[in-house]
Parts: C-alpha cells; structure tokens; sequence
C-alpha cells in the first residue's frame, strides 16, 4: 500500500506508538487526524509535524466517554478527504491490584476506553472505509492478550477481546478493500520524555507498509485469519 497521500486516523496519538507512528506516516506523507486525552501533548506533537508538507489536525478527547465518542467520530466525518486507514491506538491498563480490590468505576473505564471506544469507531468508520480503493484497520493489542494478568485481569481481558475480535473481522473482511491488522508490543516506553522501543516500531511499521513482511513475522502464508504467536509485557 502507497502510503503518501493517504489521511490516518491515530487514536492516542499523543505518546508511545500514537506519537511515533504519527511521525513516521507524516515523514511518509500521509495527512493525520490525531486524537488523545491530554491537549497539551498533542499540540506539542501538533508543532513537531508542521516540519512535514502535509495536512494534520487534532482533537482532544476522552473515547472512554460515550459522548466524546460521538463528538470525535462525527469530527471525523466533517473532513472533505475520508480517511484510508484506522489506527485503535488509544488504551488505559487501569489501576493495579487484586480484582476484588479494584473500584468499579475504574474497571468500567478501562473495559471502556480499551474495547468500547474501539469497537465504536471501528463499526462506524468500516462503511467509510468499504469506499477507499485500499483501506486498513490496526488495532493495538498486546503481547500478554493470550496470558494471565494478576494486578491487572481486566487490562489484560480488555487486550484478549482486540486480539479475538481483529482476528474475526479479519476473516469477515477477507476478500475486500480492506485489510485488518492486530499487534502484540511487548514492554514499550511511553512516558513524556522517553523514546518509544525502535524495535517495536519497526515491526509495527511493516505491519502497516508491506504485508508481507508482517505475515512472515506471524509465521503465517495467508492473510485470511492471524494466528496470535507473540507474548511479552503491557503496553500503552
């Protein structure tokens, strides 16, 4: 997939692999539409990309709230230019501790922001997305989604459901404009200040650019339905 000309949708876009990927499709130009809790990060990335001769606007937003949801998506559609690719970035791993001990409201978020926010913006963008000559969803996962979590069971349950439910859609979307990717980062820094792991990065890349090189990182010969074979620590 070409990727210069193309307008990414990145959610957490302003640390981590939001931020890094961000760069990176700008420094291959593709227009960005970034969104991510905190504004004073996003306009400090906001100011990093102007050195890149492409479109890039931004919009701060909670996802784990039902209405910030709407707002974002509809801020999405409100663009002359429909957007080629999805990148369901944005994630919490809530508070840590025994699952009893948790309080409620901090679960709901988590379960919130790591797997509502994404299915929202997944169903509702895929008509969009049918429309584009070649499109792509990248959902981010993690390398404990197929491992037990103790001190953060439902961060953990949370990334399980993006691995199964990018796996199915991947199936259910075979065969048409648009190709569904899920990826499992190990331990990745992405705390202000703190560069992103350039090995992740790179795999992630790829992940997006040359399916190929993805399908034979996974140990796979066909795109139609991606075993999970990677484990590791949280991410993001």
């Amino acid at each position: 997939m070409e990727l210069s000309g193309k307008l990414v949708i990145i959610t957490g876009a302003s640390k981590g692999i939001g931020r890094a990927l961000a760069i990176e499709l700008a420094r291959s130009g593709c227009g960005l539409l970034l969104t991510a809790l905190e504004s004073d990060e996003l306009n400090r990335l906001l100011n990093e990309l102007r050195a890149f001769p492409i479109k890039v606007v931004t919009i701060a937003a909670d996802l784990s709230d039902t209405e910030n949801r709407k707002s974002v998506l509809n801020w999405i559609l409100e663009h002359e230019q429909p957007p080629d690719i999805l990148v369901n970035n944005a994630g919490i791993g809530g508070q840590f501790g025994r699952f009893e001990q948790i309080n409620l409201n901090d679960i709901e978020k988590t379960i919130a922001l790591n797997v509502s926010a994404l299915v929202y913006l997944t169903h509702e963008l895929i008509p969009i997305l049918r429309k584009r000559p070649h499109a792509k969803i990248v959902n981010i996962s993690s390398g404990i989604a197929r491992l037990p979590y103790p001190g953060l069971a439902v961060y953990g349950a949370t990334k399980a459901f993006v691995s199964s439910f990018t796996e199915s859609l991947t199936c259910e979307l075979a065969g048409t404009n648009i190709d569904v990717h899920c990826f499992y980062p190990g331990d990745n820094k992405s705390g202000s200040g703190l560069e992103i792991s350039l090995s992740i990065l790179f795999y992630y890349w790829h992940c997006i650019s040359h399916e190929p090189l993805l399908y034979k990182y996974l140990n796979v010969s066909s795109p139609a339905c991606l075993p999970v074979q990677q484990t590791g620590r949280q991410t993001g």
